[in-house]
């Protein structure tokens, strides 16, 4: 068998990641740091798509790029004095668990939970669609709710955006009640599946599958802080990863309906099996290789494809929402690139992850002063949280940074202005929560 040299150079390189977040995760003596987290993100999105996909050509080059972007990330972290900030967080008096954790988080947290359903159902309706019809038809329902998606007719709403800016901001909220939480399992169930339920509506009745994925990091990024409040370093324990396990079971059961959902009900059993390897392969891996041959595109001038060239666009791809806020009239597609890359039968995406818009928007070097900014903001606000006893706008911000490394395998997480709702939210409500609590 000949030897694929440029996959075994970018598995080195892909494996240089996970080295670089075991370096700084030694250094800091956690792997719960900003540099570790998002290394650790970029090597499973990296590593499974190379030796999963082994036959599917890459330019190692592309991983190379990738590597530095989280060099440059981690190399903030040394102006920052570590060893006071997590002695500051070993003494700080002990927290009273009802800081996080209270009558007043808890009301606010199943009023919000009522409110989404509420809006979601009048979202329902001004999209034509009647709520029985998701339970006596769920696939046909479904499918017209996806296609109406993808062919831009959706009707724009307040109860729409509304419902979006209060789900994001459930989960986290419910992040924060869940790891803070010293009542029974039953009760920590409870905030569980209120927390992830709506997710979990909206995906399978609109076939959103980024919805429900997108939920429970921002989940985790809210039990991540109560773990940092009660000094407890480790990314993870054998609860987390018993959750870890159910939650994974379930996500594959909803991924599974919301595949089914997109036409494949119709089919036959092979075909369907078929697709569903197609679905996964192409969902789950093939970021990686459409990033490959853009960059091959844009750097060397040689793809599989042929992409569309154009100006730099100075942050719009990477703060999009902010951009649009603003009045830009640069106009988008739907999935905001409407190229779609594929290998023969195996995979089609036009997910390009976050590094096409920022050498779009910073070029090459650009991209490398972005990421060494963006971890120094990362840093402090991870330095904040250790250093002070009851942080406010660090906790939301923190959190947002969990779903920011996650999404940045598809997109900038700020393409989305529900997003900046739900941190001013969650923030409002932390500080009206700190007041109530000095009182």
């Amino acid at each position: 068998m000949e030897i694929d040299y440029y996959k075994l150079i970018s598995i080195f390189f892909s494996l240089a990641i996970l080295g670089n977040a075991y370096i700084f995760g030694k250094a800091f003596k956690t792997f719960l740091n900003p540099p570790s987290l998002f290394s650790l993100f970029w090597f499973l999105y990296t590593f499974f798509p190379l030796i999963f996909l082994i036959d599917v050509p890459i330019n190692p080059f592309s991983i190379i790029f990738i590597f530095l972007c989280t060099l440059f990330f981690s190399l903030s972290s040394f102006f920052f004095d570590w060893n006071k900030a997590f002695h500051l967080n070993k003494i700080k008096l002990s927290l009273d668990i009802k800081y996080l954790n209270n009558k007043f988080l808890t009301t606010t947290f199943k009023t919000t939970f009522i409110l989404i359903f509420i809006f979601l159902v009048i979202d329902i309706k001004i999209q034509g669609f009647e709520l029985s019809s998701f339970f006596t038809d769920f696939y046909k329902s479904s499918n017209q709710f996806m296609v109406k998606r993808y062919s831009n007719e959706i009707e724009v709403n307040i109860y729409s955006q509304i419902s979006n800016i209060l789900n994001y901001f459930l989960v986290m909220l419910g992040g924060l009640l869940l790891g803070s939480s010293v009542k029974s399992n039953y009760v920590k169930t409870q905030i569980l599946i209120a927390s992830l339920l709506p997710s979990i509506f909206i995906t399978l009745s609109q076939a959103a599958k980024g919805t429900i994925l997108l939920a429970v990091f921002l989940l985790y990024g809210g039990t991540l802080i109560t773990k940092i409040f009660n000094n407890k370093m480790e990314l993870t324990d054998k609860k987390t990863n018993k959750v870890v396990l159910v939650i994974i079971s379930a996500l594959i059961i909803i991924m599974y309906f919301s595949f089914m959902s997109r036409g494949l009900f119709e089919r036959e059993n092979d075909e369907i099996k078929k697709a569903l390897f197609f679905y996964f392969n192409s969902y789950a891996f093939a970021h990686v290789y459409a990033f490959s041959d853009w960059f091959s595109f844009y750097v060397f001038d040689e793809s599989f494809m042929s992409f569309n060239r154009k100006e730099m666009t100075y942050g719009f791809y990477t703060f999009m929402a902010i951009f649009k806020s603003l009045g830009s009239s640069i106009e988008t597609p739907p999935g905001i690139y409407d190229e779609y890359f594929y290998y023969k039968d195996v995979i089609r995406t036009n997910i390009y992850t976050i590094f096409r818009g920022n050498i779009l928007d910073f070029g090459i070097l650009g991209s490398f002063i972005f990421w060494f900014i963006a971890g120094v903001f990362s840093n402090c606000i991870f330095y904040v949280i250790l250093c002070l006893k009851k942080p406010i706008l660090s906790i939301p911000i923190f959190i947002i940074m969990i779903g920011y490394f996650y999404t940045s395998f598809i997109i900038s997480l700020f393409i989305w202005k529900s997003i900046f709702g739900a941190i001013i939210l969650l923030y409002i409500i932390l500080f009206f929560n700190k007041y109530k609590f000095k009182i």
